[in-house]
């Protein structure tokens, strides 16, 4: 499972404002006007409405500076994306572009929300511009990664992922987005070596020790696996995936009553996990306790018919 933290990122270094030249008496006010204006703008703590009202007025009454204007498109643009309102904000990126076609972070943006709408193809061709206009940013090698990883071009993915961590070495998220990628093609040991360099870089993220654990667990190390799961569950007590992830490993190592137990607190924290069932149902058949197995092979059925492994085990006990 990758993450996306796909980052839209707040403008923290902002184009070059037309205003070093000193207006004629009649033009400072509005000047003036349009300086404050693009304050409330990007105001990073202010109120998002009045904030992109700010902008809608620069938009509007600065006809001719077209870097202020691609500026207030680009903020308002970051405001629309965090308001919900994707597809005004790829207008607005757009625009922004159109006023300034050299502008990399409106390209990175625009390609983040493009991701988000599962616009893949846009998104890969906003990145790639992007990195023609600005090779050195990891985070956009990063985040065109994750497109290709989710469009299942892997070994693109890997060289994305690779060149993010050339450009940032201490870059805990392509390393744990380049093992998931080595993960998924049964390349264990670089997995778990990518996902060992994210834990050194980030020791707080509990999804890095469960997907180290579960490569592990791939591998036959379920004493490893089990100590990534712990180590998951410590961090984040309420991730019911780390449980059942300790709970096969328990299972596999035939650690049947203790399975069982992550098995209760993986359906206790999400009820409405089939394979949770299924698992608790298996723990229970091996401990003897027939009636509650098919208690739990039913309610796995009921939650997903078509569980076929559900099924066969309900015909293996005579029901």
């Amino acid at each position: 499972m990758r993450l996306s933290p796909h980052k839209s990122l707040w403008l923290g270094a902002w184009l070059a404002l037309g205003v070093a030249l000193i207006p004629p008496p009649a033009g400072r006010a509005m000047a003036q006007a349009i300086a404050d204006q693009l304050a409330t703008c990007k105001k990073e703590n202010g109120n998002t409405q009045t904030r992109i009202t700010a902008c809608t007025w620069i938009i509007d009454k600065a006809k001719d500076d077209e870097d202020i204007r691609a500026e207030a498109y680009l903020q308002r643009g970051v405001l629309y994306e965090v308001a919900g309102d994707k597809e005004a904000a790829i207008k607005d990126y757009s625009e922004a572009i159109a006023l300034d076609a050299s502008n990399a972070l409106a390209y990175f943006n625009r390609g983040n929300v493009h991701d988000q709408l599962g616009q893949h193809d846009r998104a890969i061709a906003d990145y790639t511009e992007a990195i023609k206009l600005d090779a050195t940013d990891p985070d956009v090698f990063n985040n065109r990664g994750q497109v290709y990883d989710t469009k299942g071009d892997h070994e693109l993915a890997i060289a994305d992922y690779s060149e993010s961590i050339r450009l940032k070495l201490d870059n805990p998220r392509a390393y744990f987005n380049r093992g998931s990628v080595y993960d998924q093609l049964g390349d264990y040991d670089r997995a778990i070596a990518d996902f060992t360099q994210a834990i050194k870089l980030d020791a707080s993220d509990a999804e890095v020790f469960i997907s180290r654990g579960q490569a592990y667990d791939n591998k036959g190390d379920y004493d490893l696996a089990i100590a990534d799961y712990t180590q998951s569950i410590r961090l984040s007590r309420d991730n019911p995936r780390a449980y059942f992830s300790r709970a096969v490993a328990f299972a596999n190592k035939g650690a049947h009553r203790r399975a069982l137990a992550d098995f209760n607190e993986a359906i206790r924290l999400e009820p409405g996990d089939a394979d949770a069932y299924l698992g608790r149902g298996a723990m229970h058949e091996e401990l003897g306790n027939e009636p509650a197995a098919r208690a739990d092979y039913s309610k796995a059925l009921e939650i997903m018919p078509e569980l076929e492994d559900a099924r066969e085990a309900l015909a293996r006990l005579g029901n």
